[in-house]
């Protein structure tokens, strides 16, 4: 359930994701940062930072306190001439919709960095709900809901739903928190929101938010609870259906499932209710 919140103690982040904000591409080489996410080769989630000085765009690892970039440098900054798309079999004017919110900061782009043709490959893209910037304390997380397990279920304590909040290129132990709630008050429209919580569901891909974590204790037990409060979530963007149709590209809707129907063994992808 999700809630809104008047008045909330906030907790201090590991570090700043600043999207949005228009930082030089040929910032300095940081040789000795220990907040590296990923190599050069490694597919990640990447942010835009603005345009780079000469043109082109700058990006860089969400989360992370450097990149390493196509030339073999680690910077806070890369610059490349631009985002690749085409994998993701769109059309150009959804296409130069991404591009234009991934050079503002209200796009996140998964994928890697190419050398040899100085651009960032993308294998997924994620269209912000709103053009929210983020706040020195927000981090980019993937968010889903939690199992519980029966004891837990059966605990007043930690019932009602609980949510499996990761920060996005962290492999670390600590990367990975149980949370008690999620906000999305604020961005994106209602419709925006139904289709956020959708992708928190169990089973579904997770949903992206930037925000950062509050945390509130209790006046009557003294429990401490654990809340998400998001500047922004990002929703997927559907790439155009290739062939043969498949259920491995077809997204049914909650309470369904996709089955092939039709002649030859089925050769159409149908959602068929649970």
């Amino acid at each position: 359930m999700f809630r809104s919140l008047a008045s909330v103690a906030s907790v201090a982040s590991l570090f700043a994701l600043t999207l949005g904000c228009s930082g030089s591409p040929d910032g300095a080489t940081d040789p000795d940062s220990t907040g590296d996410a990923l190599s050069a080769k490694s597919s990640g989630y990447f942010v835009g930072k603005g345009p780079g000085l000469t043109g082109g765009v700058g990006v860089a690892l969400a989360n992370a306190k450097s990149t390493a970039c196509t030339d073999g440098s680690k910077k806070s900054v890369c610059a490349v001439l631009g985002v690749d798309f085409n994998k993701l079999n769109l059309d150009s004017a959804t296409e130069t919709k991404l591009a234009t919110g991934f050079k503002a900061g209200y796009v996140v782009v998964r994928g890697k960095l190419d050398s040899k043709s100085s651009t960032l490959v993308a294998d997924k893209a994620w269209m912000g709900a709103s053009r929210a910037d983020a706040q020195d304390m927000d981090q980019l997380f993937l968010v889903n809901l939690e199992v519980q397990n029966f004891e837990c279920a059966a605990n007043s304590a930690c019932s009602g739903p609980h949510y499996r909040q990761a920060t996005v290129n962290d492999s670390s132990a600590k990367s990975v928190l149980t949370i008690n709630d999620v906000s999305l008050d604020g961005p994106g429209s209602k419709s925006e929101v139904a289709q956020g919580e959708d992708e928190m569901l169990l089973g579904a891909e997770g949903l992206l938010v930037l925000g950062h974590d509050v945390a509130l204790v209790s006046n009557h037990n003294a429990q401490t609870t654990r809340t998400l409060l998001a500047t922004n979530f990002f929703l997927p963007v559907s790439a155009g259906m290739p062939y043969p149709l498949s259920c491995a590209t077809v997204r049914c809707a909650q309470g369904t499932h996709c089955e092939m129907k039709g002649i030859n063994g089925g050769a159409v992808p149908a959602c068929i209710q649970n």
